[in-house]
């Protein structure tokens, strides 16, 4: 059989207009203060006590490179969260992921974690396994392997290409460069997206 292959050629700018991805998170404790302080707002100080406790949860939003390890920022979130390198060589996040986590207030402006794992948003309950954590993947079609059922996506979010291994959907047989697509699935620790659905696709939309 010939494989097929679809790449798309010319560039894009960089500063495409970005989906809002942030969304709204019910508050399972009841008493979540890292998603809400009242009478807190933009600009203002931080309402936390030097080493004051949270449990939360969230999906990540974005992750930035910072001195001893990466700052998460978790949707829902008022400050972002810090990860020590050790912790992230061992389970990296990546865009999309649902964790939970136990951290500490730190005054230079973060939680300072030291718990955190994957968590499945749709049933509320952890799930086990050290190979795959479940996420999502929302961005543009970069290319197209039918052959080797895989396809390369731009991350909206992290702006980092992303290679699919692509779902049992008829739908991915029309996806083309340049298409926005989102999908379901799973990270492996290689950083491949195994995804098992296709949730929206949207032809030349680029």
């Amino acid at each position: 059989m010939q494989r097929e292959v679809v790449t798309r050629n010319e560039s894009r700018s960089s500063n495409n207009n970005q989906r809002n991805e942030s969304r709204n998170y019910s508050n399972r404790s009841g008493n979540d203060r890292f998603r809400s302080v009242q009478g807190w707002h933009q600009g203002s100080a931080a309402p936390y006590a030097y080493h004051e406790h949270v449990k939360s949860y969230g999906r990540v939003e974005r992750y930035s490179h910072v001195h001893g390890g990466y700052n998460v920022w978790l949707g829902g979130g008022l400050y972002p969260i810090f990860i020590q390198f050790a912790h992230w060589h061992l389970h990296p996040l990546h865009v999309g992921l649902y964790i939970n986590f136990g951290g500490y207030w730190d005054p230079r402006g973060y939680w300072s974690v030291y718990d955190y794992s994957p968590y499945d948003y749709r049933s509320g309950y952890g799930y086990g396994g050290s190979t795959y954590t479940r996420g999502e993947l929302h961005g543009l079609v970069e290319s197209v392997d039918l052959g080797r059922g895989t396809m390369v996506v731009n991350d909206e979010l992290s702006r980092q290409f992303v290679t699919v291994q692509l779902p049992r959907d008829r739908r991915v047989e029309y996806a083309r460069p340049g298409d926005y697509i989102a999908l379901s699935g799973d990270w492996t620790r290689s950083g491949v997206f195994a995804a098992y659905r296709v949730d929206q696709l949207e032809q030349g939309r680029y």
